[in-house]
């Protein structure tokens, strides 16, 4: 039993670590505005936050919209469980 010996060396070697890149941080750096991946990464975040903002502004403020106006010689009738619908007015 004396006789067994055994290599000391790693059967692998530990590959580096390949850095990827998303799709969209690419683009942004095809472009030349930005020459790093954290910088790539904050002006997407920048998009991002202002799509964010625009669509909730858009969407609170055009939630308020007028009451329709009623046209002269005719009066609104409101049914119960039905839509409210506009009628002339009878003349005297």
């Amino acid at each position: 039993m004396s006789e067994l010996q055994f290599d000391e060396e790693p059967a692998y070697e530990p590959r580096q670590q390949v850095e990827k890149k998303s799709f969209l941080t690419q683009m942004v750096l095809a472009t030349g505005v930005v020459s790093s991946d954290r910088q790539a990464q904050y002006v997407l975040l920048s998009v991002a936050a202002v799509a964010t903002v625009l669509s909730l502004f858009l969407i609170f403020s055009t939630t308020g919209s007028p009451a329709p106006q009623i046209p002269p010689g005719s009066k609104l009738v409101e049914t119960p469980g039905w839509p409210p619908r506009l009628e002339p007015i009878a003349a005297p």
